[in-house]
Parts: structure tokens; sequence; C-alpha cells
């Protein structure tokens, strides 16, 4: 089995995705800013480039890259300091991104058949109730889609997933009223569970065939419904 890159491999959905992955065979390389430095599992920065670059000179560079890391305050615009602001691209955009362009960086690309999935959120899509979150998701989706263009010659493919709210920490964030307002409106009254994510994670980045390319997958139990 192939190894399987995953960044931010400690968050709900990144987790959760290394265990379903291992059942499946394959081995994990796990990046994180919170990861405990073990064989399979570094403990890195991937907002900072240096850092990332540095790390990834220890390891043999996988065909196959999940990049999910996140950060979700659920702050009003005029709650966000100026270094807010930062932090939330970094975490959301940079965190998710810098991965793809240290490849091409590197011509990693000569690998061929590199598959990389991404992580966003349906806020990206519609907008949120955190307008600085909403727009680094929203960026995440932009960047995919570029990529995918620009690259696919490079036999880069990249697909990129829009989870609506989903049972992790990051959901702690919201009070007991707002998420049984949001679960009323779920069509199947409940949130997505990081294990429903994780398997549409793999299937886009093991099982799909080459045709699936720049896409944006929801998976919100039928919430908007596009």
């Amino acid at each position: 089995m192939n190894d399987i890159l995953v960044v931010g491999s400690e968050g709900g959905i990144g987790k959760s995705f290394c265990n379903y992955a291992r059942n499946m065979g394959h081995n994990i390389i796990g990046f994180d800013i919170n990861s405990s430095n073990t064989d399979d599992s570094y403990r890195v920065d991937t907002s900072d480039y240096n850092s990332l670059k540095d790390i990834m000179s220890k390891v043999n560079p996988p065909k196959y890259i999940v990049s999910c890391p996140g950060l979700y305050w659920r702050k009003k615009v005029e709650e966000y300091s100026p270094s807010d602001i930062l932090d939330i691209w970094r975490s959301n955009f940079l965190a998710t991104t810098n991965i793809v362009k240290l490849y091409l960086d590197n011509s990693m690309f000569k690998l061929g058949d590199i598959n990389v999935v991404m992580i966003s959120s349906l806020a990206g899509h519609f907008g949120g109730l955190d307008a600085y979150y909403a727009s680094s998701k929203a960026a995440i989706i932009a960047f995919s889609k570029s990529i995918a263009r620009e690259y696919i010659s490079h036999r880069i493919r990249i697909n990129t997933i829009a989870p609506g709210p989903v049972s992790t920490n990051m959901s702690k964030v919201m009070t007991d009223e707002t998420k049984h307002k949001y679960q009323e409106l779920i069509p199947i009254k409940r949130f997505t569970r990081p294990d429903e994510v994780a398997h549409l994670i793999y299937f886009l980045c093991c099982e799909s065939p080459p045709s699936i390319n720049g896409t944006v997958y929801d998976i919100d139990g039928g919430l908007i419904r596009r």
C-alpha cells in the first residue's frame, strides 16, 4: 500500500482519516503542530514554509497527500485583532496549501501521479458566522481549482471537500442551542461524523478515477443540496 502524507494529522478529521487509512493497510506520515515526534509523526507548523521544508527533507515524499489543518473561533469581524486575522489565515490557508507549493518548488511532481485532497468548508462556498474563517476556507477552494487547471500536465491531481458541521472539537465553540438549530436544519438531523468525512477523503485520495480533478465535494447531511 502507498504511503499517505497527512497534514493536520492530530485534528478531528485528520486523526479519523489516519485511523481509517491505517485500517486499509496504508502507512501514514503525519504532520501537525500538536504531534508528538515519533517514527511516523512530526511536530511542525505547516504554515511556516521553511519548517515544513526542513521536515520534508527527512521523509520520502508520498504520492498521496491529505491536507486538513483548521482553526475556527466563530468570532465576529469586530472581535478580530489584526494578529488574529493573520493567525486564522496562516492556520487555515497557508498551513493547508504550503505542502503543494513545496512539492512544486522542488519538482516532486516528477514522482508522477500525485493526488491531493484538501479540506475546506461549506462556509467557504456560502459564507458563515465567522467572515475571516469563511474567507480563508474559500481561498483553499480557489487555490485547489487553480492548481487542478494549471498543473494537471505535471500529473498533479487535486480535489477539495467542503464539510458542513462535523462532530469534532472544533464544533465545541457552538452553544448547545446553536447546535440544536443546525441539527434541525440538516435533513439527517445530526452533524456529520469524522469517520464519514474520512471515508470520502479515502475515496478521493486512493480510489477515484483520474477524471475527478478540481472538484469540490459537499458532505453535510443534505444541508445545502446544491
